[in-house]
C-alpha cells in the first residue's frame, strides 16, 4: 500500500469513528462504492482500533494488522529515526536513539536553551503514524503521564509538537540500572530489596489510585538510580479508565490487543480477558519472587510459545523456599552470597511469611489473588509488624483445590493404587500427616469462625458501618452472649471481647464496654503473659476507654506500661510502638500537658516516618493529632500546616468522598475558625457537611456533629441568629438517633443552652444545661471534668440574671472537680478561675478576684503563644478588676493591652472586643476622664 492509499484508508476511517451503527455502514458503502479492497483495509483498521480501545503510545504492532504495518514500515519516503540525531525539537536537542515502538521512537536529548541542565527521555510519533486517531490516543496518553506524579515513577516533563507536526512527549531520563543488577551488584540483603520492591509497589500504587494499570511491569521498566531511588518507567502500554468505569476495589479495562511480556504476564493476559489492578499486581509478585529467590518461578527456557503460555495459564508455581532448595549447592552459594545471607537462613525467609505473600500474589485466579499493589504493601507492613499476614489465609485448601480441579479424572483412576501404596509404605509418615492437618483443620476452623464472628460484630460499629447504628445495641448484646460459646479458645474470645467493646465504646455505651474490654485484657495476660506483646495491646485498648471515660491519670498510668512492654517485646522501630506514643500524647493532650503531648507526637512521627511512606493515611492520622495539640497551644498558622498536610494525604489515598477526608476538612475548619478566618471556615465546613450527606444520608451523628460545629462557628462570630437552627439542629438529630443518656447528646445541650445564655434565653437555657448535667453524671460520675463544665454552664446562667452568688457557689464545685482530675496549669481550670473572678468583680469582691484572675492570665500566657486572644480576655477581667479596687493605671495597662490583641484577632464585633470596650468606657468614667470614656462609648 503506498502513501497515498494509506492517507484514503485513514481519511475513511477518521470519519467513520465519530458516527455510529447504521450510518456508519452507510458512510464507508458510499466512499468504498465498489473497491472491495479498499472496504477491507477500513474495516480492519476500523475493528483494530476499536477492539484495541487502547490509549498507549510505544505501543507493540499487533494493535494494527500485520499488513498494514509492514506496509509503512517499508515506505521508502519515511526517514530513519537516526536520521534525527542533531536535530532539535523546540528546546531539545537530540543526542542519540534508545528505543522503539509501534508508534514512534524514543531519543536521549538535552535541553538546547539552558534553561537548565539535564538529559531528557524525548518519545516522538513517526511519520505516516500522525493521523487524527492516533494523535487522539498520543493525547490521552500523555493524560495518563500527566496524573502520574510520584516521586518513583519517571516523570512527564513537557510535550508538544515538532517542527514536522509530530506530537512528542518528554520524560525525565533516567540513568540508572535494572532492579535486580542494582540488587546483585550491591549485595543487598533481603530486607534491602524488600525495601526496594516497596518502592516499586508505592509507584504502582499511586497509578492504580488514579485508575491507571501498568500492564507490563517488569525488571528493565524498573531502574534505580546511583543515589538508590526506583523509578518506574515506561506506562507506554497502561490502561486509562474512563471515569465512569472507576471501582476502587477492582480497576478494570476492556479487552483488547495483547501487548505483554511472556516471562512477567498474567494468565488473563495470556487468555486475553479483563486486566485488573490484580494484573498488576500479580507482575509485582513475579519480581518479588526472582528478587528474593534470585530464579523465575517458572521454567520458560526453550519452551515454545504455546508450552509457555500453558504453564503461565494452568502451572502454579513451585513456593520460593521449595524451588530455593532444589537449586544446586553451588548456585545457592552464589545467590546467598549476592544477598549477604546463607542458604539455610534464606531458605527460612522464604519458608516464612514472605513465600505467602509471594505465592498469594501469584494466584491464577484473579479474585484470590491481591487486589492491587496497595493490598501487597499492606501485607508486607504487617508482617514487619509481627502481625498475621492476609496470605497466611487458606493457603492449603486453595493448593488442594486447584490440583483436585487440574486432575480431576486422573485421581479418580489412581485413587485406588495411590492409597493403597501408601498404606505399606508409609503408615507411619500419614499418621504424622493426619495429626498435622487435623492440627489445621482446627486452626482454619478457629479462622473461620473468628472471621465470621469478627465481621459480623463490626457490622454493628458506627465506625465500620456507620449506614446502620440503630440496631447495633442489640446486635452487640447478642454477640455478647455467643462469645460464651468460644472458652476454649481464649485467643479468639479475647479479640472478639476487645472488638465488641470497642464498638459499645463508639456507640457512647461506655458502661457496657468496660467488662468486655476488661475480660479481653484478662484472657490477654493469662493466655499470653504480663510481658507480651498481646498484653500490651490490651493494656492500650483499656487506657483509651480509660482515657474516654474521663479518667485521664489511670489512662497515662496504662499506656505508659503499654508502650514499656512494647520497647521491649516488638522494639521502638515499630509502628505499633510509634501508635501507642501517639495515644500517650492524646491522653496528656486532654490533660493539658501540651508540651509534653507535642514532644510525644513528634517521637511518634519521627519514627513512623521511617517506617511508613510519607503518604500513609496512618501517618496522616499523627500529623492531624499533632495539629490539635499546636492549635490548643495557640499555635495556629503551625497546626493549619499540619492538617493541611494530613487532609492532602487522605484526600489523594481515599479520595473526596471519605469518612477522614471529611475529618480532615472539619478539622482545617476548627483551626481556621479559632484564627478569625470565619468565611473559609464556613466553606470547609460546608464541604464537610456535603461529603457526610453523601456518605450517611441525613439522619448520622456525623452530620450532628456537623451542624455542631457550624453552629459553634456562627455562634462565636456573633452571628447568634444564624447559629440558632444549626444547633437546635444537631440537638433534634442527637435526640433521634442516640441513646437518651449520650454523652453527644449532652454537648449539643451545653452548646445550644450557651447560645440561649447569649441570646437572653436564659431560662430555656438553665434547662438544657440542667439535662446536661444530669446526662453527664449518669455517665462519667459527680467528679467528672464533663460535670465541671456542665456545672460552669449553669454559672453562666446565674451570672446574667444577677444571681451571684449562686454562680460563684457552681463555678467553685466547678474548680474543686478541675483542681482535682486535672493537672496544674491546665486551660480549663483557667477558664474557671477567670469566670469565678468575674463574678466576684460584679459581686462587689474584687480584691478576692485580683488572685484568681492573676493565676488564670499566668497559665493561658504558659499555655498559649504570646499575642493570643485567649490572653487579651484575661487581661480585660483583670483590668475591670482593678478599675474597681480604683487602681486605674494598672486597669488601663491591662484593658488596652487586652482590646488591642482582640480586635487584632477577633474582630470588632466580636463579643469579647465589644465587652473590652465596654471596661474601657466604665475605667474611664470612673477615673474621670470623660474625652477618653467618649471614644469607646458604644
Amino acid at each position: 500500500m503506498d502513501q497515498q492509499e494509506w492517507k484514503k484508508v485513514n481519511d475513511i476511517v477518521d470519519t467513520a469513528l465519530e458516527i455510529e451503527g447504521k450510518e456508519r455502514i452507510s458512510y464507508i458503502n458510499e466512499q468504498c462504492g465498489d473497491n472491495e479492497e479498499l472496504r477491507y483495509q477500513v474495516t480492519e483498521l476500523l475493528k483494530s482500533i476499536e477492539e484495541s480501545d487502547t490509549q498507549d503510545f510505544l505501543e507493540g504492532t499487533q494493535a494494527f494488522p500485520a499488513h498494514l504495518a509492514a506496509d509503512l514500515s517499508d515506505d521508502k519516503e519515511q526517514p530513519p529515526a537516526s536520521s534525527m540525531v542533531g536535530e532539535t525539537i523546540d528546546q531539545y536537542q537530540i543526542k542519540k536513539v534508545i528505543g522503539h515502538g509501534g508508534m514512534g521512537s524514543v531519543f536521549l536529548a538535552d535541553r538546547a536553551d539552558d534553561a537548565y541542565q539535564g538529559k531528557v527521555a524525548l518519545k516522538i510519533m513517526r511519520q505516516g503514524m500522525d493521523t487524527p486517531s492516533n494523535i487522539a490516543r498520543f493525547e490521552r496518553e500523555r493524560n495518563i503521564l500527566a496524573m502520574l506524579d510520584h516521586p518513583n515513577i519517571a516523570r512527564l516533563l513537557d510535550g508538544g509538537l515538532s517542527n514536522h507536526g509530530l506530537p512528542y512527549l518528554v520524560m525525565e531520563y533516567v540513568d540508572g540500572i535494572s532492579l535486580f543488577k542494582y540488587c546483585d551488584k550491591n549485595n543487598l540483603s533481603v530486607e534491602q530489596r524488600l525495601n526496594l520492591f516497596k518502592k516499586v509497589c508505592r509507584g504502582v500504587r499511586h497509578a492504580h489510585k488514579n485508575a491507571v494499570i501498568h500492564r507490563d511491569l517488569k525488571p528493565s521498566n524498573i531502574l534505580i538510580t546511583q543515589d538508590g531511588d526506583v523509578k518506574v518507567l515506561d506506562f507506554g502500554i497502561s490502561k486509562l479508565l474512563k471515569s465512569g468505569d472507576f471501582d476502587s476495589t477492582q480497576l478494570q479495562t476492556q479487552t483488547g490487543a495483547r501487548m505483554l511480556t511472556y516471562g512477567y504476564a498474567a494468565p488473563e493476559q495470556i487468555e486475553g480477558e479483563s486486566v485488573t489492578t490484580s494484573t498488576d499486581a500479580y507482575s509485582l509478585g513475579i519480581l518479588l519472587y526472582e528478587l528474593l529467590c534470585g530464579v523465575h518461578p517458572f521454567d520458560l527456557d526453550d519452551k515454545g510459545l504455546t508450552e509457555v503460555e500453558n504453564i503461565i495459564r494452568q502451572q502454579s508455581p513451585t513456593p520460593p523456599s521449595t524451588k530455593f532448595d532444589q537449586l544446586p549447592k553451588e548456585q545457592q552459594k552464589q545467590l546467598t552470597d549476592r544477598r549477604n545471607t546463607t542458604p539455610k537462613t534464606l531458605t527460612k525467609i522464604l519458608n516464612g511469611d514472605i513465600g505467602a505473600i509471594t505465592m498469594k500474589a501469584l494466584r491464577k485466579e484473579p479474585e484470590k489473588r491481591y487486589r492491587s499493589a496497595d493490598n501487597i504493601l499492606e501485607d508486607l507492613k504487617r508482617r514487619e509488624q509481627s502481625l498475621p499476614v492476609i496470605a497466611r489465609k487458606d493457603t492449603v485448601r486453595y493448593k488442594v483445590g486447584k490440583f483436585v480441579r487440574r486432575h480431576k479424572n486422573g485421581i479418580a483412576i489412581t485413587a485406588g493404587v495411590l492409597l493403597f501404596t501408601i498404606a505399606l509404605s508409609t503408615f507411619y509418615a500419614w499418621k504424622i500427616t493426619e495429626e498435622r492437618d487435623k492440627a489445621q483443620m482446627e486452626a482454619q476452623k478457629a479462622q473461620q469462625v473468628s472471621s465470621f464472628l469478627t465481621d459480623m460484630f463490626r457490622a454493628s460499629d458506627p465506625t465500620f458501618n456507620p449506614k446502620d447504628t440503630v440496631t447495633a445495641a442489640t446486635f452487640l448484646e447478642r454477640g455478647s452472649e455467643r462469645i460464651g460459646q468460644l472458652e476454649n479458645q481464649p485467643e479468639i474470645q479475647a479479640s472478639l471481647l476487645s472488638i465488641i467493646g470497642q464498638a459499645h465504646s463508639n456507640l457512647g455505651r461506655f458502661n457496657k464496654a468496660k467488662p468486655l474490654i476488661k475480660k479481653s485484657l484478662s484472657l490477654r495476660k493469662n493466655t499470653y503473659g504480663a510481658t507480651s506483646f498481646e498484653y500490651a495491646e490490651g493494656i492500650s485498648e483499656w487506657g483509651i476507654l480509660q482515657r474516654q471515660l474521663g479518667n485521664f491519670s489511670k489512662a497515662e498510668s496504662l499506656h505508659r506500661k503499654a508502650l514499656k512492654i512494647k520497647k521491649s517485646t516488638v522494639g521502638i522501630h515499630n509502628i505499633e510502638t510509634a501508635s501507642t506514643l501517639s495515644d500517650l500524647g492524646l491522653v496528656l493532650d486532654q490533660k493539658g500537658k501540651y508540651k509534653e503531648a507535642d514532644s510525644l507526637y513528634r517521637e511518634a512521627l519521627t519514627l513512623e516516618k521511617q517506617i511508613l511512606d510519607s503518604e500513609d493515611p496512618q501517618l496522616a492520622e499523627l500529623f492531624n493529632n499533632r495539629a490539635g495539640v499546636l492549635s490548643k497551644m495557640g499555635q495556629t498558622e503551625k497546626a493549619e500546616k499540619f492538617f493541611r498536610k494530613a487532609l492532602s494525604i487522605w484526600r489523594d489515598n481515599y479520595g473526596e468522598v471519605h469518612p477522614k477526608t471529611s475529618t480532615g476538612y472539619n478539622d482545617l475548619a476548627l483551626v481556621l475558625q479559632k484564627q478569625g478566618k470565619i468565611a473559609k471556615a464556613d466553606s470547609l465546613f460546608q464541604k464537610n457537611i456535603s461529603i457526610d450527606k453523601k456518605l450517611y444520608g441525613d439522619s448520622h451523628p456525623y452530620i450532628a456533629q456537623s451542624y455542631n460545629n457550624m453552629g459553634l462557628l456562627y455562634g462565636q462570630n456573633g452571628q447568634l441568629e444564624k447559629a440558632k437552627p444549626y444547633l437546635e439542629n444537631a440537638l433534634a438529630l442527637r435526640r433521634k438517633i442516640l441513646e437518651k443518656n449520650h454523652p453527644r447528646l449532652a454537648e449539643s445541650l451545653n452548646n445550644l443552652a450557651r447560645l440561649y445564655i447569649e441570646m437572653g434565653n436564659n431560662e430555656e437555657a438553665r434547662s438544657l444545661a440542667e439535662e446536661a448535667l444530669k446526662i453527664d453524671k449518669e455517665n462519667f460520675g459527680e467528679k467528672h471534668p464533663y460535670v465541671a463544665g456542665d456545672l460552669s454552664n449553669l454559672a453562666l446562667i446565674e451570672k446574667k440574671t444577677g444571681s451571684y452568688i449562686l454562680a460563684e457557689q457552681y463555678l467553685r464545685e466547678s474548680l474543686s472537680i478541675f483542681e482535682k482530675a486535672l493537672p496544674a496549669g491546665h486551660p480549663k481550670k483557667s477558664g474557671v478561675m477567670l469566670e469565678l473572678g468575674a463574678v466576684l468583680t460584679l459581686n462587689n469582691q474584687a480584691i478576692e478576684a485580683i488572685p484568681l484572675v492573676r493565676k488564670s492570665l499566668e497559665i493561658r500566657k504558659e499555655t498559649y503563644k504570646e499575642g493570643s486572644w485567649r490572653i487579651a480576655y484575661a487581661q480585660i477581667i483583670l483590668g475591670n478588676a482593678f478599675t474597681q479596687t480604683k487602681d486605674y493605671a494598672k486597669s488601663e495597662k491591662f484593658l488596652k493591652q487586652g482590646y488591642q490583641t482582640l480586635k487584632k484577632e477577633r474582630g470588632t464585633t466580636s463579643q469579647e472586643t465589644k465587652k473590652a470596650r465596654e471596661y474601657l468606657f466604665q475605667l474611664y468614667e470612673a477615673w474621670d476622664k470623660p474625652e477618653m470614656a467618649k471614644k469607646y462609648k458604644k
